[in-house]
């Protein structure tokens, strides 16, 4: 039987078969690193595919979306 190695499958593929390399994140908001907090949540696919194609349409990030829709409810209620 014949071993596996992912990694020189991996190297093998095309080019168009591989994952992207995730992009840095550009807009973080200048200054120390604990001014942050992490929120995470879980929302349905098919909310987080509309987000997500807003997001590129607007060339923003989701985060920058759900920071200004957060902004905005406070700012109202």
């Amino acid at each position: 039987m014949k071993q596996l190695d992912f990694v020189e499958q991996e190297d093998k593929a095309p080019a168009s078969a591989r994952k992207p390399a995730k992009a840095k994140r550009k807009n973080r908001p200048a200054g120390n690193r604990e001014e942050l907090q992490r929120l995470n949540m879980e929302i349905p696919r098919a909310l987080h595919k509309r987000l997500k194609l807003k997001a590129i349409y607007e060339d923003r990030t989701v985060t920058d979306l759900v920071l200004q829709a957060i902004n905005d409810y406070l700012n109202t209620h």
